[in-house]
């Protein structure tokens, strides 16, 4: 009988594909190091595609779903906010994904991505989209949220609704 090893999807935008930067730089190669340093097999793909919203996501979902995914980053919104797009919208399109990768996998493991904007939008969009990812991530009992903080500074911290973790 072959093993293979756990998948890990990273499924974005350019901030996932590593757009501008070398491939061994994208967040996902720097996950696989992570995992790699730690003697983690797993293997990691990167679905990330410059400019994707969260409606594209919904569009091209079953095709990364084709093989079993044991862990799902889900990191699409950013463009969705910075068009103005309405967060109701990506709530549903955030949850489709979900629901998706869970028919496939009831077991697979979800680490949702939390985006912010910039205020240029307003001040209630910028607080209900900023709202948008600890509401949906608390809908859940095992989805751990990362949550960038301040906006793109590149800092990351993990949350769930009631546990902190330690980054390191």
């Amino acid at each position: 009988m072959v093993i293979s090893s756990p998948k890990v999807f990273c499924f974005g935008d350019s901030l996932t594909a590593g757009y501008g930067l070398k491939q061994e730089q994208a967040f996902p190669q720097l996950i696989k190091d992570k995992l790699d340093g730690k003697g983690l097999k797993f293997k990691v793909l990167n679905g990330g595609v410059s400019g994707n919203t969260s409606a594209g996501g919904v569009r091209r979902v079953n095709w990364y779903f084709k093989t079993k995914i044991d862990v799902l980053v889900l990191a699409l919104g950013a463009n969705d906010g910075l068009r103005g797009l309405p967060i109701k919208s990506t709530k549903e399109n955030l949850q489709k994904i979900i629901d998706a990768a869970r028919k496939k996998n009831p077991d697979i493991k979800i680490v949702l991505a939390g985006m912010k904007v910039p205020p240029n939008m307003g001040k209630d969009y910028f607080k209900n989209f900023e709202e948008l990812f600890p509401k949906l991530a608390a809908e859940f009992t095992h989805m751990l949220l990362i949550k960038s903080c301040p906006p793109f500074s590149g800092a990351i911290t993990f949350t769930t609704a009631a546990t902190l973790y330690d980054p390191a």
